[in-house]
């Protein structure tokens, strides 16, 4: 007992005696203050920083699942979108000859179905995405009705008794979409695993249902879509309809008891989202989409662990940092000194001048310690700053440059499409003089279009340019269209950006000349304003805009400048020219739209005369 207690009192000596050598140490007394004082708020800093992460984490994760799912959703409406525009069969002339029993013969019903063909035929060659359509069908109440894959058919069963068609005769002015495992109305091998869209034929003057045309889409096209699509490594999408049957995954069945009502309520009455939810034992995000005008959800479901792994990294970085963070704060202490003070007033005078914006200035480097490599990284990173700026400036005019050309690069498929859509019918035509000239034009058109891949062309150039399409377009709309162009010759060889006019013209012809009642003229002005502006201005007598309709397409072009996209009405037009103008000269400049309603539009293109790179590009 008395040894144990001698150990004791020891062991009290030796601690009292160096506390008391601790507390002659100032630099130990502002060690452990501070450690003491900074302690807490590294410990709070850490734990505030890791959950203000993990929270940031979650919710970018959520985020970019659900634009996931919304483009998911946009693939399915895209391929909704395809099949709808097959239903404008049901409006055409052939097709009513054919399912109007009061005024058809069975005769004049057989050639009608012979000219179904044709129309069939004339749809597949215009829409270039048909290969997911297996098949097209016009349902006629007369009792007779005609497919692309079975011909001329009398079906076996009651048309009312098909959900798909009942439906489009009771909403007759609506488009129904519908999943089918199987063609009820096929009069053999039916087809099977469809998405159906439908839409009723109706008399225009009456107003009489005579028929309903269908079309079946190949719901495997759908299925590739979605599973093209995950959410992290083992995250999928369903695809469910409205009564909640399952398109994808095809073998799944929908089961109340996998998920709380909350989520089903959630889900059902909400178009976008996410939320969390207990499936089969497992914390799972869930995010879904509804496609628009089906009401189908587009449900996305992941779990919830291993879009948070990082979070988990996250935590232990932060609780590493923080005790990182501690030992160094008491190591450095241990090398603060009035020595230091008066080299780092001179480096943090330094710094100032480098924040107010001086970059040649560079810290003195007196010693070879600690300070003067601070002093040295602080001239390295001020150098490195410096250089990063001018390449940054660099690098912003080779993007603007990148996006010029990528808003220029829109424009050329765009038009060739129309133009093969034209030499295709004159080739069908057999006019080969038609033929010839048309090919040249569009020739002509590419070769300055393109110009070895120069951004600038002459005025003269851009005038060729537009001449050649406007003999394209003549040829496609012969009398419809008139056109007229004038030219300052003082002009001629200045060199503007190029493609400013063809753009311009073809919107006048698309949505001014051809929707007027017995055309119109289109007529092209290039004249100098004044000493330092070039007017461009295309005119049409087409049937103008409404105010409202023209301060929403003023809006739009004067719009922020967002990612390259085709609008609403103008397509890559009006947009696309006035994006390219003022990425180059300047946002003073661009294109400017007036119209009356019923006489026309008038669109001007301003842009300086006197600009170096232009001119000289």
């Amino acid at each position: 007992m008395g040894a144990k207690t001698e150990r004791l009192n020891r062991s009290s000596w030796f601690l009292e005696r160096y506390l008391r050598r601790l507390g002659r140490s100032l630099r130990a007394k502002i060690v452990l203050a501070f450690l003491a004082a900074s302690f807490l708020p590294l410990t709070l800093v850490g734990v505030a920083s890791y959950a203000s992460s993990a929270t940031a984490l979650q919710e970018l994760a959520t985020e970019a699942s659900e634009l996931i799912a919304i483009q998911l959703r946009t693939n399915v409406e895209s391929l909704l979108a395809d099949g709808e525009a097959y239903l404008q069969i049901g409006r055409h002339d052939t097709t009513l000859a054919f399912v109007d029993h009061g005024q058809t013969s069975e005769s004049a019903a057989y050639e009608a179905a012979l000219d179904l063909i044709e129309l069939f035929k004339l749809f597949r060659r215009m829409y270039a995405y048909s290969e997911n359509i297996l098949d097209i069908s016009i349902l006629g109440l007369n009792g007779v009705s005609f497919s692309e894959r079975y011909g001329r058919f009398t079906p076996d069963v009651d048309l009312w008794s098909v959900p798909v068609v009942q439906e489009a005769i009771l909403e007759p002015y609506s488009v129904i979409r519908k999943y089918q495992e199987q063609v009820a109305y096929a009069p053999r091998e039916p087809v099977k695993d469809v998405i159906t869209v439908a839409r009723a034929v109706v008399k225009p003057v009456t107003r009489e249902i005579l028929g309903v045309v269908t079309i079946d889409i190949s719901a495997a096209a759908l299925r590739e879509m979605a599973d093209g699509i995950t959410l992290g490594e083992t995250g999928r999408f369903s695809v469910i309809t409205a009564d909640r049957t399952y398109i994808h995954p095809r073998d799944r069945q929908f089961r109340p008891d996998q998920v709380r009502p909350e989520t089903i309520r959630v889900v059902s009455q909400t178009d976008t989202g996410s939320l969390t939810d207990t499936i089969d034992g497992e914390r799972k995000l869930l995010v879904f989409a509804t496609v628009t005008g089906a009401g189908w959800k587009i449900v996305g479901e992941v779990s919830l662990s291993e879009i948070l792994g990082s979070t988990y990294r996250i935590r232990r970085i932060t609780f590493l940092a923080g005790f990182l963070g501690i030992v160094l704060t008491v190591v450095l202490f241990f090398f603060i000194s009035d020595v230091l003070t008066k080299p780092l007033m001179n480096l943090k005078d330094t710094m100032l001048r480098a924040q107010s914006g001086d970059l040649e200035v560079r810290a003195t480097i007196h010693n070879r310690d600690e300070i003067a490599d601070l002093c040295a990284g602080f001239n390295t990173m001020i150098s490195e700053i410096k250089a990063l700026l001018d390449r940054s400036l660099r690098e912003q005019d080779l993007a603007r440059k990148l996006e010029i050309r990528a808003l220029q690069a829109q424009i050329n498929p765009h038009f060739l499409y129309n133009t093969l859509d034209v030499i295709l019918w004159t080739s069908q035509s057999e006019d080969k003089d038609r033929l010839i000239r048309i090919t040249k034009a569009l020739s002509s058109f590419f070769r300055i279009a393109l110009s070895r891949g120069r951004e600038f062309i002459t005025i003269a150039e851009e005038v060729d340019l537009i001449r050649n399409y406007f003999l394209i377009q003549k040829m496609r709309y012969r009398d419809v269209l008139h056109y007229s162009v004038d030219v300052d010759k003082t002009l001629m060889e200045i060199k503007v950006l190029k493609l400013i006019l063809q753009p311009l013209v073809e919107n006048a012809i698309e949505h001014g000349v051809i929707r007027n009642r017995g055309g119109g003229t289109v007529g092209v002005t290039v004249r100098r304003r004044d000493s330092r502006m070039i007017e461009f201005v295309v005119q049409d007598t087409g049937q103008g805009i409404d105010p409202g309709r023209l301060q929403a397409v003023r809006e739009e072009i004067d719009a922020p400048t967002e990612p390259l996209r085709e609008s609403s009405e103008f397509g890559v037009g009006l947009r696309n020219v006035h994006q390219r103008i003022q990425l180059y000269y300047g946002p003073e400049w661009g294109v400017v739209i007036e119209s009356d309603a019923g006489k026309g539009t008038s669109v001007t293109v301003r842009i300086p005369i006197d600009n170096g790179a232009g001119n000289g590009a």
